[in-house]
């Protein structure tokens, strides 16, 4: 009963842990289109780029030989009815 008690406890921590971590990684911009194989490496783990996915700060981007990615940054620049804001 006591090792269950620790476990769960250990599990919501981890939970926990991983939401706040991962809520404090700016966006970077977003993956406007892939051509062949892209993958994101991100916090360890290795995702496949898809079109209009968050690119995060400190994301690396790799692609296949012959493949390609574009990428939008957000470098916030913004322009509403021909202004600079």
């Amino acid at each position: 009963m006591r090792i269950r008690a620790i476990l769960a406890a250990c599990v919501i921590l981890l939970l926990w842990n991983w939401n706040v971590c991962s809520a404090e990684l700016p966006v970077a911009g977003i993956v406007k289109s892939v051509n062949g194989r892209a993958v994101i490496s991100r916090n360890g783990q290795s995702l496949e780029a898809a079109d209009g996915m968050k690119i995060l700060r400190g994301d690396i981007i790799q692609t296949s030989e012959k493949a390609s990615i574009g990428l939008i940054f957000d470098d916030g620049y913004r322009c509403i009815d021909g202004a600079k804001q």
